[in-house]
């Protein structure tokens, strides 16, 4: 089986483990890396070139939006970068709702 590698970026590190766990559960995913900042993530997708990326908008040191203009890729991921501040926005809005994450 085929399984999605994916990686985490947040520099909170309880968000980073409560989402691990999360994807855990699903034997289809592989958390192959995670990263506490922009420049991290950068680096983490250039290594391990992951299927899914999960990344935190606010952080220390380079936020996950720059950290998407600096990432070079498919495009799949370019198409990503346009999309990413609107589901950002809608994220957002869910959680402030008290929506869970399935709800996008």
């Amino acid at each position: 089986m085929k399984h999605i590698r994916t990686i985490i970026v947040d520099d909170e590190p309880a968000a980073c483990a409560r989402l691990a766990k999360l994807l855990a559960m699903d034997p289809e995913v592989e958390v192959v890396g995670e990263a506490r900042n922009g420049q991290e993530a950068v680096d983490a997708v250039n290594k391990f070139r992951p299927d899914l990326l999960f990344l935190d908008v606010q952080m220390p040191q380079m936020n996950g939006l720059e950290a998407v203009g600096k990432i070079r890729g498919p495009p799949a991921l370019r198409r990503f970068r346009h999309r990413a501040r609107s589901v950002c926005a809608e994220s957002l809005r869910c959680e402030r709702r008290g929506l869970p994450a399935e709800a996008l």
